[in-house]
């Protein structure tokens, strides 16, 4: 039976971040970041498939400075499927969607571009090649394509019709 628990990074037992931080250091070996202290903060999304977490996703608070504005949003972050074509990152995503617009937040992430047409069939929409707009305090990259839901006040709208201006996230990454 396939279940889903989200829960605050702060109270992630020891445990559970380890086995959290396998999946995706497994997926994304770069990302060495996953400590206590990176995702006291972030909200965590997990499938479980017969108690075994198959599928997890989290969403991280940033704020961005866009033409002398800051917005503030959730970065989508280290979306991750144990087993591929089983339908856990569908379930993971429609449940950060759901997240997002029940609690009234824009969610806005980087992609691969061989993943965006899964990203928008779960009801992101996407903007190619436009990661290198975005200026993270730590090691990015450039070649990602962006994926965003719940363009509340108009972020995605005011990036899109100024093409040559940054935006500077106060994270390091997401």
């Amino acid at each position: 039976m396939v279940d889903i628990k989200i829960i605050k990074g702060i109270n992630l037992s020891s445990e559970l971040l380890k086995e959290i931080a396998k999946i995706i250091i497994a997926a994304f070996p770069w990302d060495e970041l996953l400590t206590k202290d990176f995702i006291r903060d972030n909200t965590i999304f997990m499938i479980y498939d017969n108690n075994k977490i198959v599928s997890v996703g989290r969403l991280k608070p940033d704020k961005v400075t866009f033409l002398n504005k800051k917005y503030d949003l959730m970065g989508i972050a280290d979306i991750v499927s144990v087993e591929k074509g089983k339908g856990y990152g569908k379930i993971l995503t429609s449940s950060i969607i759901k997240y997002l617009k029940e609690n009234n937040l824009l969610g806005l992430g980087l992609c691969a571009r061989k993943n965006s047409e899964f990203y928008q069939k779960c009801g992101f929409k996407i903007e190619k090649d436009s990661a290198k707009r975005f200026q993270f305090k730590g090691p990015q990259s450039n070649d990602d394509d962006i994926l965003y839901y719940n363009d509340l006040k108009g972020l995605m709208k005011q990036i899109l019709a100024h093409p040559k201006e940054q935006v500077i996230s106060e994270c390091k990454s997401w």
